[in-house]
């Protein structure tokens, strides 16, 4: 291995993969830009949300297909899985960036992160 090489692998560092739990037929993968080290959450609206990746950015996913909807930098990386939670009818979902203490993760914060689902 080349010192310059990072990986012996080329490609996608991690991906999420969604599969059929009674069949184990993959559905479909996204790859994602490097490991994540935050975690992934779902609401019944059809989302999956990913935090913790070292690009610092929150992924909103559509769970029937992996495509990402949508994308949003944040100050450091997401270091916990997100939350879904309801106030009055209207739902939301939070997110802790602190930027965690792997490697690849440079920039550091205390925040959290709420986005409310439409």
């Amino acid at each position: 291995l080349n010192k310059k090489e990072k990986y012996l692998i080329p490609g996608p560092l991690s991906q999420i993969v969604a599969t059929n739990v009674v069949s184990g037929q993959i559905k479909w993968k996204t790859n994602m830009p490097s490991v994540s080290y935050g975690g992934l959450a779902s609401n019944a609206g059809g989302i999956i949300v990913s935090v913790g990746t070292s690009d610092n950015l929150v992924y909103v996913l559509d769970q029937k297909t992996g495509d990402i909807l949508w994308r949003f930098e944040m100050e450091a990386a997401g270091s916990a899985p997100p939350i879904f939670f309801t106030i009055d009818g209207k739902e939301y979902f939070s997110v802790i960036s602190t930027g965690g203490l792997f490697k690849d993760y440079k920039e550091k914060s205390a925040t959290i992160y709420t986005f409310s689902v439409d």
